[in-house]
């Protein structure tokens, strides 16, 4: 016990990522043993992160530290401005208190990891931790995935489709979905696995999140990292996830644009975009093919359509002229668009979804955060190498994950994304921290 004390306190920072990207993700793990699903609940789920958070800023970060580098943070000056108006919104709004409890839940984890992350003095390894806690996670999914995979193939049970296995008289499985996809005029069924992820799109965001920020581990174990990379690119494939393809293709965007535009002319126009993307997609399919081909498969197929996600984005537009600027009150949006009952349903885009809780007003300042941050992750100049590099894939992760949220809602809910998007924007102040103060030295 006390050797293990001692290796974690002579790597702190390190072993902090690590817990870090446990606490962040393995609450909202779930398996299906004997046709039941088993999973932390809500409650739990919120607090387990905050104590655990709470605990790191105590014992790890320094209450201290974390308020000397939180008052020169102009990012979390950001982050604030935002809670504030989201705060005014819920206030003003069409049921407060469901309002508040959802901003409490959402919003006081997320800041919290912001907080431990941004008062790092070493952040290069508390990211390098974090990669490798959260590939680790994404792997032992990914392995659970493909045995599915081969339990779909050996032992197939018409009906099921849920990849069972059955060991020591229990049945094992995972939440499993299709993609269909056309070829020669034949309709495909794919099936997606989703792993211990409670559903495959998720495990598909993980692992392209994984993949990306592996890129800056490349001192390490090359066999290790090659094999957790290969590990990510089979858990894309088995989730189908048409949001990890466009998170990837933004990083990729990203990657290729930033050493060839100017930093501010980039943040700006890719903040833009981010923000203009949903709306514009939503209102021209309307105007140009009419409200009732929003579900229509393009080219006859289905992954490249947008679903009932065209009704529902079309919905969300529409609804927004009600408060245009603060919104009908943070958290309920899907009870604005849909009514009382609203069992499996949300907005899926986190612009649309933020026009109607938190209006123009709340949405400015949330493309203003995401602005700045990359800005900031984009000012690599006088950083080192490892830091560099470091900030580019996590500055490419941050504008992958909005341009995929133009067609989702996680960021700005309770949920692992959510937490790992704050544990970005923390990593990225840290950086940026750093930076500043060794030209400042210059």
């Amino acid at each position: 016990m006390k050797l293990f004390y001692d290796k974690v306190k002579d790597d702190l920072e390190f072993h902090t990522g690590i817990f870090l990207a446990l606490i962040s993700v393995f609450p909202f793990l779930r398996i299906r043993i004997n046709y039941a699903y088993y999973e932390f609940h809500s409650y739990l789920q919120v607090g387990f992160v905050a104590l655990s958070l709470c605990l790191v800023l105590i014992f790890v970060s320094g209450i201290r530290n974390v308020a000397v580098q939180g008052f020169r943070d102009r990012g979390l000056y950001l982050i604030l401005a935002w809670f504030s108006i989201s705060l005014l919104s819920s206030l003003a709004g069409e049921s407060p208190a469901l309002s508040l409890k959802r901003l409490i839940v959402s919003f006081v984890p997320g800041v919290l990891i912001y907080l431990a992350v941004s008062a790092c003095r070493e952040p290069v390894k508390i990211i390098r931790g974090f990669v490798f806690g959260l590939s680790m996670i994404a792997a032992v999914s990914v392995c659970y995935a493909i045995i599915g995979l081969l339990c779909e193939i050996l032992v197939y049970e018409p009906g099921l489709n849920h990849g069972s296995l059955y060991l020591f008289g229990l049945e094992f499985s995972q939440s499993l979905g299709q993609r269909q996809i056309l070829l020669a005029g034949h309709a495909v069924q794919l099936m997606r696995f989703s792993g211990f992820f409670p559903n495959p799109n998720g495990l598909g965001l993980v692992c392209v999140i994984c993949f990306i920020l592996l890129r800056s581990l490349r001192e390490g174990r090359p066999a290790t990292l090659l094999y957790l990379t290969s590990l990510m690119v089979i858990g894309v494939i088995l989730s189908g996830s048409r949001g990890a393809l466009i998170l990837l293709i933004g990083a990729v965007v990203y990657n290729l644009l930033y050493a060839r535009l100017g930093q501010k002319w980039f943040a700006a126009a890719i903040s833009l975009m981010v923000f203009i993307l949903p709306v514009a997609i939503s209102n021209l399919w309307i105007e140009i093919l009419g409200e009732e081909h929003l579900g229509a498969w393009v080219f006859g197929q289905e992954i490249l359509s947008l679903g009932e996600r065209g009704q529902i984005m079309a919905a969300a537009l529409r609804q927004v002229q009600g408060s245009l600027l603060i919104g009908h009150g943070f958290g309920i949006g899907a009870e604005v668009v849909f009514g009382a009952d609203v069992s499996g349903l949300a907005i899926h885009s986190v612009i649309l979804n933020s026009m109607v809780e938190v209006g123009l007003v709340g949405t400015a300042f949330l493309v203003f955060v995401f602005a700045y941050f990359v800005w900031l992750g984009s000012s690599t100049g006088r950083m080192s190498p490892s830091r560099g590099t470091s900030a580019v894939c996590l500055t490419a992760v941050l504008v992958g994950l909005f341009i995929s949220q133009s067609f989702d809602l996680s960021v700005t809910r309770f949920h692992y994304l959510h937490l790992v998007f704050f544990f970005v924007l923390g990593a990225l102040a840290s950086l940026g921290r750093d930076n500043r103060e060794k030209q400042i030295d210059v």
